[in-house]
Order: C-alpha cells, then sequence, then structure tokens
C-alpha cells in the first residue's frame, strides 16, 4: 500500500535557479493524478529517477493486473526499467504551475519516494492556487466559444 504523507500548503523558493520538476504521463495529454484531499493533484518529482521508480511501479501494476492502479493500491516492488507504457516529462516549477492553474488542479511535488518491504513512502509539499476567479471565467469561456474560423 502506498503511503502518501504531505506537510499543509507552503512557498518553495528555489533561490533564482530553475528548480525541475518530473511529471508521468501515459499520452502527451495524460499527466498522473492523485486524490489525496478530494482535489484532483498533479503528481511531480523533484528527482527524475523518483519519477522513473513511481512509473516503473505503475506499469509493473498495468502489467499484472490490465489496469491502471489507484493511489492507495498495492505497487509491486520493481526496478527502475526503461518504460514502455508512460513517459517522464520535465519541468521548471513556473511552467508547472501554469499548467496547473490552467487546468484547474493542485499540485504535489515528491520530494522523497522511500520503498520498503511492498510499500512505498511518498514524502513532499502539496500547492494550492489562489487565483482570480476572473481568469478561470476567461478560460472557460474560450473553451466553450472557440473563435469561428
Amino acid at each position: 500500500m502506498t503511503t502518501l504523507q504531505l506537510p499543509p500548503y507552503r512557498t518553495y523558493h528555489a533561490g533564482g535557479r530553475q528548480k525541475k520538476f518530473y511529471t508521468i504521463h501515459s499520452s502527451p495529454n495524460d499527466v498522473y493524478t492523485a486524490r489525496p484531499n478530494e482535489t484532483t493533484s498533479v503528481m511531480s518529482f523533484s528527482k527524475r529517477n523518483d519519477a522513473l521508480l513511481v512509473a516503473s511501479m505503475l506499469e509493473n501494476y498495468r502489467e499484472q493486473n490490465n489496469d491502471w492502479p489507484i493511489l492507495d493500491e498495492f505497487l509491486p516492488k520493481t526496478e527502475i526499467r526503461d518504460l514502455r507504457l508512460l513517459d517522464i516529462r520535465e519541468w521548471v516549477k513556473e511552467e508547472l504551475e501554469i499548467f496547473c492553474i490552467e487546468h484547474v488542479l493542485s499540485l504535489i511535488t515528491v520530494n522523497s519516494v522511500r520503498p520498503s518491504q511492498g510499500t512505498i513512502s511518498l514524502r513532499g509539499d502539496s500547492y494550492a492556487f489562489d487565483v482570480d476567479p476572473n481568469i478561470y471565467r476567461n478560460l472557460f469561456e474560450k473553451l466553450l466559444d472557440p473563435p469561428i474560423q
């Protein structure tokens, strides 16, 4: 069983250098998400190898069960391997935050993945975005009323 322990929201500053984050995708438009608090959040990883490990575990589960796991299901212990079904995408934090805001998603940044005895423990931060509602209204109006060509 996967354990997800998230501290309260906090602001992160990279000190002038753009910190990279990695997300797992099954297609260019399909990002791995979780719902730890009834809010859909993009799962991102601060280390590429952590993203690769979790993606490898997801692929192993898919191959064994012919279905994708939900967050709290048991993931088979595995080593990092070449991915066949999933891809890892690299982001700088600001781009990832904009992606989340545009898709009305919160963000989880996983800083530590610890596999042990058939389980994994994920530790990181959770971010909710306080955005002017007019931004969402404009985004939804564009979606609902595309320009006529």
